[in-house]
């Protein structure tokens, strides 16, 4: 009986334990069927949407916003992509199965959008980290990194799905990319060669491209070069780019051999030589060599003889200009030296190079250039990212490059993207191409039985986790797309603003991509500068009102103007006070305020002193607040000097004061200018007139005399110069600088002026004549010049007793500029 009783119960475990196989048989047969892309589904159009973006992003752009290319691949990208998850997670829900690819590469994934979203949080500028700016790029921000991450996880999970469609489901996927690359490389080429095919969208720029820049352009030929070279290119002929992979590659090189830029061959070459070890460690023919060794001689040839076959062609190419290496290290150390762990932000290098970039720069012909960008992505993303960052992104380039040696027939493409981001900074392009190539190996390398399966109906707290996570996806992709399309909407009505020159519709439209979009900057910046012109529309309507009521309503108008243009410059300055272009704005609004609005002069100064603590290399406020002070003692002294006031001694004495204050003031300012950048012309002129104002004649000569041996053909600073000499009695001098304007500047009226009353008190009447005369020429019916012409024909001179510098200029709008 008992053994009776053993037996049915080893029976009965038996078959338990073959239901449960079965079940979990049925279970991957289910779901490997209801997963498949031949059968109709949510997850084919999810992978549609993968194609639809694979073969886009290369070309995408629209013409209505004010940044036409990165702008519009992000939102395509974030768009797009989230559509397919929610796809994906619909299509699980609706299955009631989850197939999941357990790797390595999901960690290293995680770990970086965690890095990502942990110096966006930490970052100088948080908005501009989140959501990427218009004038600091869009690719490293965290909407892009989460897109680029969502693209990954769709090729990874969404492909490859049957036994042996990994393989093919690559194939295809990079010969629509290898297609749309090379689109984007012919239609790039002819406009640069001088067929505007953009012209039918109203861009005709022979510079434009969908890739960026010409330079970027050149990248995508590098890496279209290697495409066609590598082995994944010729597996399957009877796909599209199989046919046109001799055309792309010859393309490529063409385009390579005219730009001519080492790094670009650099990266080129980095291709090729991958190409040539992958070929050597599978089955290659030694024919197949001729092609790779041939474009590496070509390439080190064309470096080392520095062949311009632009110039010979007839092409003219922009100059790219970027921080130097050497700047681009230096600045990363400050960066990790005052935030080691987490960077600036991403996309805030443009934060980084206005405190750290060395004033070196002030002395080249790029010291007032902002840029946004490092001279590779390696140094953007340790300055931008921090260690953190760059530890994880390093964590996904060995993961990438573990996958390339396991499966060598993309090593050639990944090896291609590694020296990009050394040699040159990424662009939305670029990013997309190395999240699509690391989705791409991660496909090729993930085995069957890595496939995680879970029967969604036969696990409650699987299903609880799906529900919960399908509906969270949602939730936020619902939010996301809120806030980047009124982000978008508002981003079309500024670029309507900047297209029409009606200043009333410029304003109205500005406020209303405010109105959406409340925490862009520039948007702010440009209301606050339209509302400045409006002021000054309003101060010359002042001149023109005949009635007081009419008078009023100007008055009432600018004092609206000018209220708004404060109080919105100041919203902006507190809501991001780490970019200096925010304090710079505020700062022109009070300076240009300052005649209308009590204590504006201050405010002004004050604002420039704050753009100088977050860009301290910058010699501008410091010219800016020397020009605010400057004025100021000018109006000081027309004042002190007007008809109408009567002034104690006491009161005068307290005026000449404030004026010798204030210019002290302004001569420390341009003083400090001047320190940063040696020749700053303005700031050394405007130097010399503060001398001069403080009877510093000597010192303003040495001003003016470092200034014309900065501009040897100006002749407006040649004739002050002459006026100063004399007034330090070094006569002759004067008399030659006043020759020397003449010369390089014949019509010179006023030199000539002055030269001739140097010609009447030196006693030689005939030479005065002789220049007033020709002066006659330019200047008919002049009542001054008809005066003295008739007294020097008459043998009588004014000059001595009277000084030259006594009498007035005979026409100040005859000075050369």
């Amino acid at each position: 009986m008992s053994r009776c009783s053993k037996m049915n119960f080893n029976f009965l475990r038996k078959n338990k334990i073959e239901e449960e196989a079965r079940e979990e048989s049925v279970a991957v047969l289910t779901a490997a069927r209801v997963f498949s892309p031949d059968e109709p589904g949510l997850l084919k159009y999810a992978r549609l949407l993968v194609y639809v973006l694979v073969f886009l992003i290369p070309l995408f752009f629209l013409p209505w916003t004010s940044e036409i290319l990165e702008f519009n691949k992000q939102f395509l990208l974030f768009s797009l992509g989230g559509i397919g998850l929610i796809l994906y997670l619909g299509e699980v829900i609706r299955t009631g199965h989850l197939i999941f690819k357990r790797s390595l590469i999901n960690y290293g994934v995680l770990i970086f959008l965690g890095a990502v979203l942990l110096v966006s949080l930490f970052s100088d500028f948080r908005y501009q980290s989140i959501f990427g700016g218009f004038s600091a790029g869009f690719q490293e921000s965290l909407i892009s990194s989460i897109s680029f991450a969502v693209l990954f996880f769709l090729i990874f999970n969404t492909f490859g799905l049957t036994a042996g469609s990994a393989k093919e489901d690559v194939l295809k996927l990079l010969n629509v990319f290898g297609l749309s690359l090379f689109l984007a490389l012919i239609f790039g080429f002819l406009q640069i060669v001088g067929l505007p095919v953009f012209k039918i969208v109203g861009i005709s720029a022979r510079n434009f491209t969908t890739i960026g820049t010409v330079n970027s352009l050149g990248v995508v030929a590098a890496f279209l070069l290697t495409l066609s070279l590598s082995k994944v290119s010729l597996e399957k002929s009877r796909y599209l780019f199989g046919y046109i992979r001799m055309p792309a590659l010859f393309l490529s090189l063409v385009f390579l051999l005219i730009l001519n830029w080492w790094i670009l061959w650099l990266i080129a070459i980095a291709g090729v030589v991958s190409v040539l070890v992958s070929g050597s460690l599978t089955d290659w023919r030694i024919s197949s060599y001729f092609w790779p060794v041939a474009i590496i001689l070509l390439a080190v040839v064309f470096m080392l003889l520095n062949f311009n076959l632009a110039s010979a062609l007839s092409i003219q190419f922009p100059v790219e200009v970027s921080p130097s290496f050497q700047t681009s290290v230096k600045m990363a150390k400050d960066v990790l030296l005052k935030d080691p762990l987490f960077g600036i932000g991403p996309e805030n290098f443009s934060l980084a190079y206005d405190l750290y970039k060395p004033t070196s720069i002030n002395n080249t012909v790029f010291w007032n250039i902002r840029f946004s960008e490092s001279t590779s992505e390696l140094f953007n993303v340790i300055i931008s990212y921090g260690i953190v960052g760059f530890l994880a992104f390093l964590f996904l380039i060995w993961i990438g490059l573990r996958f390339s040696l396991n499966n060598l027939k993309l090593l050639p493409l990944f090896a291609v993207l590694i020296a990009v981001w050394v040699l040159y900074p990424y662009n939305m392009t670029f990013g997309f191409s190395f999240w699509l190539v690391l989705g791409l190996l991660s496909l090729l390398v993930s085995k069957k039985e890595d496939e995680l399966v879970i029967n969604l109906e036969k696990s409650p707290k699987h299903s609880l986790i799906t529900s919960i996570s399908f509906v969270g996806v949602l939730v936020l992709a619902v939010i996301g797309f809120y806030f980047m399309t009124l982000r978008y909407a508002a981003n079309i009505k500024f670029a309507q603003a900047l297209n029409i020159n009606e200043i009333d519709r410029q304003t109205q439209l500005v406020v209303d991509a405010i109105n959406l979009n409340p925490s862009e900057d520039f948007y702010s910046r440009a209301l606050s500068n339209f509302l400045i012109s409006r002021v000054n529309d309003e101060l010359r309507n002042l001149n023109q009102v005949r009635t007081e009521s009419e008078r009023q309503a100007v008055l009432g108008r600018i004092q609206n103007f000018a209220v708004t243009a404060i109080n919105v410059s100041s919203n902006t300055t507190e809501k991001h006070p780490a970019d200096p272009a925010n304090w710079f704005t505020r700062a022109v609004v009070y300076e240009n305020l300052i005649n209308i609005i009590d204590g504006s002069i201050d405010w002004a100064s004050r604002m420039y002193q704050e753009y100088s603590k977050v860009s301290p290399k910058d010699p501008v406020p410091y010219l800016r607040i020397g020009n605010v002070y400057l004025n100021r003692a000018e109006f000081l002294r027309q004042l002190i000097s007007g008809q109408g006031l009567n002034l104690t001694p006491q009161s005068r004495a307290n005026f000449e004061n404030q004026i010798a204050s204030v210019l002290k003031s302004a001569e420390e300012s341009y003083q400090k200018a001047v320190e940063l950048k040696p020749n700053y012309i303005l700031a050394i002129y405007n130097l010399g007139v503060v001398y001069e104002r403080q009877g510093r004649v000597n010192d303003t000569i040495r001003q003016l005399e470092v200034i014309r041996a900065a501009n040897p053909l100006d002749a407006n600073i040649t004739f002050q110069l002459g006026l100063l000499y004399y007034r330090d009695n070094q006569k002759d001098r004067a008399f030659a600088e006043m020759q020397r304007a003449i010369t390089i500047f014949p019509n010179f009226s006023n030199a000539k002026w002055y030269l001739a009353l140097l010609y009447e008190e030196r006693g030689e009447l005939d030479n005065a004549l002789e220049q007033l005369y020709k002066i006659e020429e330019l200047n008919p019916n002049n009542e001054i010049l008809m005066n003295k012409i008739n007294e020097l024909e008459a043998g009588r001179r004014s000059i001595p007793p009277q000084r030259v510098t006594g009498v007035r200029p005979l026409e100040e709008k005859n000075s050369s500029e």
